[in-house]
């Protein structure tokens, strides 16, 4: 099976061998029930979340032999990169600050939906108004795409 750094690193020096699409554990299993105990031939094509945080690859366990066209000749070099967007922190105290890792312009776009949200609750025709207002709002920010920086700038 492929190893688990479980940490987070560059990608500069990665020699990518292919590149996994995702898939479901259901489709995997009307594919083949017995998927996750077979050994393959084959280098792994897709990859499934299992859990809460955790995923696999289809199939799950690496050849005994890898093929030459993959370059490596030692199995424990092998290892699965996966790209993700981290969870922000979650904001719960009016002296709480946002999350640095959101860019400042989406920071931005969440006031919006904040006022959507909480407008939920409130059922006057004036607050749905406004609710909507906001989410259309969110939803243009978003759709807008982060604002390029200009040279030498740097997001916060």
């Amino acid at each position: 099976m492929a190893d688990v750094l479980g940490i987070d690193s560059p990608d500069t020096n990665d020699n990518v061998l292919r590149i996994l699409d995702e898939s479901s554990m259901a489709f995997e299993d009307s594919n083949n029930e017995l998927w996750r105990n077979q050994r393959p031939l084959f280098p792994p094509k897709r990859w499934v979340l299992t859990g809460n945080q955790q995923f696999c690859v289809v199939p799950p366990v690496l050849p005994v032999a890898l093929p030459p066209e993959w370059g490596v000749t030692d199995p424990t070099t092998v290892f699965v990169r996966l790209h993700y967007t981290k969870m922000a922190t979650p904001v719960v105290n009016l002296a709480d600050f946002i999350d640095p890792s959101i860019p400042d312009y989406y920071q931005e776009a969440i006031r919006y939906i904040a006022v959507a949200y909480l407008m939920e609750t409130d059922t006057d025709l004036k607050s749905m108004q406004i609710k909507k207002e906001m989410a259309e709002s969110f939803g243009l920010h978003m759709a807008a795409g982060v604002e390029k920086l200009g040279t030498g700038e740097q997001d916060q």
